[in-house]
């Protein structure tokens, strides 16, 4: 009797420690394609994962690129910056009760690096 009690005890402990976990990485928004977006966004409402991991390069951040040149298709930092506000807005509304795990990519990096190379 002691034991399925405490088997019992046990098995529900468990049940009540599983998680989900969501992993998402590399959609370099604004770059991303709206319909793969739309998709992630449908997907995660239904799942309600218990955690998200945003594994890097959720934004393009081409204000601090190398590789685009100045000129109409680079965004300003600000621009990046809402950008990924907006996405991250859209995520919380779907998921408000998931912890958000937030790993920076190479192109998060490049934020520092933007502000940076306009400091006077």
């Amino acid at each position: 009797m002691v034991i399925r009690e405490h088997l019992r005890r046990h098995r529900l402990r468990l049940v009540g420690m599983i998680k989900s976990i969501a992993i998402l990485s590399d959609y370099h928004i604004p770059e991303a394609d709206p319909h793969f977006w739309k998709a992630t966004i449908a997907l995660l409402r239904d799942l309600q994962p218990t955690e998200l991991v945003l594994n890097g390069d959720l934004a393009e951040f081409t204000s601090g690129s190398r590789h685009v040149p100045d000129g109409p298709f680079k965004a300003s930092v600000q621009d990046d910056i809402d950008n990924v506000k907006r996405g991250l807005t859209e995520l919380r509304s779907i998921l408000p009760r998931s912890k958000f795990i937030y790993c920076a990519g190479n192109h998060e990096s490049m934020i520092p690096r933007a502000l940076a190379s306009r400091m006077p």
